[in-house]
Order: structure tokens, then C-alpha cells, then sequence
């Protein structure tokens, strides 16, 4: 097994994994190694990672024409030097992550699968709430001093009707006043995570992410105005997730004050993304 283990300093070494032996190397070029799992030292920068792919660009630009969506890597180094654009919005951008995702497609004659990689910005809203951050909505001057991350754990989720789960509590008192308006619809979904396990993340999957997300948006023109009608369109509904499934723990756990609480935001921000089927 061959890893690439990529300092944040932008060293590149090899590391040659053969029984119980580790052959170590310094090396200079990436494209030799796009399907070795790739490995990066803590603190390493967006900005240090993208400029090694830049340098290999006449090669990366041809293996990686599909998702470049019409642009060269040239003209994101372009960008380096640009001043930081400044937003008012209700998130904060924490770090860079690449993580796998695992999707399941049911259908009426079978289901399908798909396992792939993204590149995606994790943060927390104003008031708290950790969300995730579509990064195509990002200039390269906002990025590229950010710690970039690997994430190798994924996840598979089952969909299950939460009329199917047992939130009774046997132990409870006819004169229990608690608000039951804090209880789930029977008829809403929640994911269940019944699987987790390491996932082998290679250097071709890493620069192919990447490259998807900064040239989504052909143009800087377009980008922008997407980011302003759109993001907080976004960052709501993530966190609209992330309090669908806190609502679960605490109802779970008889914590119905903290329920209480929770769906109230949940069902403020329902109204305002228009998600709000009562």
C-alpha cells in the first residue's frame, strides 16, 4: 500500500506500507500518485494544498477537465492575491473538510447505491447550531488560509417512518402535564445511522472534489449572486436537519423542555423557508 502523506508546509512524501516495513520518500510531483490514499498533516491550508495542484496544472487540466467546467486551474492562482469579499450573514466558516458520503436510491424496481467524495465548508450559525457550508459559493481569498481536513468516517442511514419507532413512556402519570405538541408528526421520517466504518479517501478523489466545488459557478459574476439569494436559504435548511434529530434525542430522553424549545425553532424556521406543511 502507498500513502501520500502531504505536510503543511507542502512537503510531499510517499510512504510504502509492504508487511510490516515503511519505505519513506520526499517526492515533488502529485500526479504520479492519484490513486494512493492521501493523508494531511494537521494545520494545512487550502491555500498551500491548492497551489501543489496548480503546479501540475497542464497535466491536471486534461485529467480533470470535466469538472473544471470550462476553466483552468491557471486561473484560480489568479485568485490568490485577491482581497477577502465580506458577507453579513448569520454562519460563521470554521474549517475545510473532505469527507465521503454514502447515498442510497430506492426505486420501484430496486435501489442503487453511490459512495463519493465532497469538499464542504463546517461551521455554526450565530446562535450556535453547527451546519454545513456549500464552498462553491466561496472565493479562493476567503479559503485559502483555512485548515483543510480529511474526514474518513462515513455513514449509512436507513429511512425509517417515525410512527415504526417506540417513544412511549410506560413509566408516565395520567397527570402529566407536559407538552404534547413537542411530539413528532407520525407520518415524518427521521435517518437512522446503522453503519460507520473508515473510508479510503485517494489523491485523485481529493483534487477531483475540489475542483468541482471552486468551478461550479463559471463565472465570479454568477457566484456571487447566487451566494447572496441563496446561502442562508441553505444554512436553514441544514439546520433544520440538525434540529430534526435533536428533537428525537430529547423527546427520546424525556427531556421535554429542551423539545419544547427545539421545535419551536424548528417550526419558526420551517415558516421561513417554507417547509412548514401544518
Amino acid at each position: 500500500m502507498k500513502v501520500i502523506k502531504i505536510k503543511k508546509n507542502g512537503e510531499i512524501f510517499l510512504e510504502e506500507h509492504e508487511n510490516e516495513n515503511v519505505k519513506v520518500k520526499n517526492v515533488k510531483s502529485l500526479k504520479k500518485y492519484l490513486a494512493c490514499e492521501v493523508e494531511f498533516e494537521k494545520g494545512l491550508t487550502f491555500g498551500t494544498l491548492l497551489k501543489l495542484i496548480i503546479k501540475e496544472g497542464n497535466s491536471f487540466n486534461v485529467v480533470f477537465c470535466q469538472e473544471l467546467n470550462g476553466k483552468k486551474l491557471e486561473y484560480f492562482e489568479e485568485k490568490f492575491d485577491a482581497d477577502p469579499e465580506v458577507y453579513e450573514e448569520d454562519f460563521k466558516l470554521e474549517y475545510l473538510e473532505i469527507s465521503k458520503i454514502f447515498e442510497l436510491f430506492s426505486f420501484e424496481k430496486g435501489s442503487t447505491i453511490d459512495l463519493f467524495s465532497v469538499f464542504i465548508g463546517i461551521g455554526k450559525t450565530n446562535d450556535g447550531f453547527d451546519v454545513f457550508i456549500p464552498l462553491s459559493f466561496y472565493s479562493i481569498a476567503e479559503l485559502k488560509d483555512m485548515e483543510v481536513m480529511l474526514n474518513k468516517l462515513v455513514e449509512v442511514y436507513r429511512d425509517l417512518p417515525m410512527d415504526d419507532v417506540d417513544m412511549s413512556d410506560e413509566d408516565d402519570d395520567e397527570d402529566d402535564d407536559e407538552d404534547e405538541s413537542v411530539l413528532p408528526q407520525q407520518n415524518s421520517d427521521a435517518a437512522y445511522p446503522f453503519f460507520e466504518a473508515a473510508a479510503r479517501i485517494t489523491l485523485y478523489e481529493v483534487i477531483q472534489c475540489i475542483i468541482y466545488e471552486l468551478s461550479y459557478y463559471k463565472t465570479d459574476e454568477e457566484r456571487i449572486t447566487v451566494r447572496k439569494n441563496q446561502n442562508n436559504e441553505q444554512i436553514n435548511k441544514n439546520k433544520i436537519a440538525l434540529l430534526e434529530l435533536q428533537l428525537k434525542k430529547h423527546v427520546e430522553g424525556d427531556e421535554f423542555e429542551k423539545a419544547a424549545i427545539v421545535k419551536r425553532e424548528l417550526d419558526r424556521l420551517k415558516t421561513i423557508t417554507g417547509l412548514n406543511k401544518n
